[in-house]
């Protein structure tokens, strides 16, 4: 079994535990990241035993582009892994130190860069050392592909997508009962509660007969929390995973009705998987990857509440969610669980 190293800015986030177990199938894995991310704070005992997780005391953790370590470095130099998986973007500085200090490894890029910010008008020249020297990029999906094409990727190094995942161990199929006859089909939300979300339409989706709101996440926007507590939805706080588990299994039909706005856009959409795998079908708006998960059938103009609201009458008879929710999780299992991610990743390096 080959030798790898991943090195990732989050990799002290408990809720991607399981990639990383995924991932030791296949590999004799070492997972690097950081004591410290943004405020945030990361301890090695919330793992398993089946890699080798090390986190070190960062340098300028403020921000994924300039957060370093010498001793990190140092660890990665002396390690006999053959190949180093770099989960950053190539314009960061991590990036650019491992290529530089690990000349005699394989490197691997996975990027999920989604726009030409900080492109430096393409005279990055360490970005441009870290295009030469990888061996592969992998990215998650095909507008993020051509971004790296723009900047300067050489096609012949583009591995394929992909995409974002989420556990299996985590969020589980229930056995989803038909909703009684005289009972509302319950509509979950689960992220920040700011208008770029598009959550405002939930006022209306509470005002449907027939339609419950539950909602939960970290209120960016508190006037648009306000008015959806006023209008009768119920609001389930901040999360972990088993939290949000519990909330999937719970509801009918996920939304995500995101809107597109000037500097963001729905890159992939993980609180989607995480539903249908938990059990509940999702529709989403048009914006970003969302169509590409949840599918045509269940997607809408975004910002439109005359189509949202055809599809919601159409989501309120139960067979039509049954047939969705069995849709998607086939979809979603081949393309979105960590363990198909990483036999992907196997079977390219």
């Amino acid at each position: 079994m080959d030798r790898l190293d991943l090195v990732w800015h989050e990799a002290g986030n408990p809720l991607y535990a399981d990639r990383f177990s995924a991932l030791s199938e296949y590999f004799d894995i070492n997972v690097y990241g950081f004591t410290k991310f943004q405020g945030k704070t990361f301890d090695v005992d919330t793992y398993s035993d089946d890699y080798n997780l090390v986190l070190k005391s960062p340098i300028f953790s403020f921000h994924w582009l300039t957060v370093f370590s010498f001793s990190l470095m140092f660890s990665l130099m002396r390690s006999n892994s053959k190949y180093v998986y770099i989960h950053e973007e190539a314009h960061s500085l991590l990036a650019f130190l491992i290529c530089l200090l690990c000349r005699n490894k394989v490197l691997i890029l996975d990027s999920a860069v989604i726009n030409n910010r900080l492109s430096f008008f393409g005279f990055n020249f360490m970005e441009r050392y870290v295009y030469k020297r990888v061996s592969g990029f992998f990215y998650r999906n095909e507008d993020v592909r051509n971004v790296l094409i723009e900047r300067g990727v050489n096609k012949k190094k583009l591995l394929g997508v992909l995409g974002n995942g989420v556990s299996l161990k985590t969020f589980t199929k229930a056995n989803k009962q038909p909703r009684a006859s005289d009972g509302p089909v319950i509509v979950g939300f689960a992220g920040r509660v700011w208008k770029w979300k598009g959550v405002e339409c939930l006022v209306d989706i509470q005002n449907m007969d027939g339609f419950q709101v539950n909602y939960c996440g970290p209120i960016v926007d508190e006037y648009i929390h306000e008015a959806l507590l006023a209008s009768g939805a119920k609001y389930f706080g901040m999360l972990d995973k088993n939290g949000l588990q519990e909330f999937y299994s719970s509801i009918d039909l996920f939304i995500l009705p995101s809107l597109p706005a000037p500097n963001w856009k729905e890159q992939f959409g993980r609180v989607i998987v995480e539903s249908v795998f938990s059990g509940a079908p999702a529709i989403g708006s048009d914006t970003g990857f969302i169509p590409k998960l949840v599918g045509a059938e269940a997607s809408y103009r975004a910002g439109d509440l005359h189509d949202l609201k055809k599809l919601l009458v159409k989501y309120y008879n139960s067979d039509e969610r049954m047939l969705l929710l069995n849709k998607q999780y086939a979809c979603m299992l081949e393309l979105y669980s960590w363990e198909s991610i990483a036999k992907k990743v196997r079977l390219s390096l």
